[in-house]
C-alpha cells in the first residue's frame, strides 16, 4: 500500500482488500503515518490499522526478519464469524 499515494485510490484499495476476502487478510506495511509530499513522491506510509473495517481483528504482527533493509512488518487479520 506504500505505492497507493493517492487518498482516494488507498480508500478504494482497502475497501476492495477487507470486502473480497473471506477470512484472511495479510498486509505488509509499516503500520506509521507521514505526511504526503515526503522525499519520496511515490512512496507514502500510512497509519493503516484504523482504516481496517469492523468485524476484522488483528490475530498476529510479524515484525520482519530483514528490519535493518526495511521498515515493514506483517500483519494478519482475520474476519470474526457473527
Amino acid at each position: 500500500i506504500f505505492h497507493l499515494t493517492e487518498t482516494h485510490l488507498y480508500n478504494r484499495y482497502m475497501q476492495h482488500l477487507f470486502a473480497t476476502a473471506r477470512k484472511w487478510v495479510l498486509i505488509f506495511s509499516s503500520d506509521t503515518d507521514d505526511p504526503p509530499g515526503g522525499p519520496f513522491p511515490h512512496f507514502r506510509s500510512r497509519c493503516f490499522s484504523s482504516d481496517v473495517p469492523q468485524g476484522w481483528e488483528l490475530r498476529k504482527r510479524l515484525d520482519n526478519p530483514h528490519g535493518d533493509i526495511s521498515i515493514s512488518s506483517f500483519f494478519f487479520y482475520e474476519k470474526r464469524a457473527f
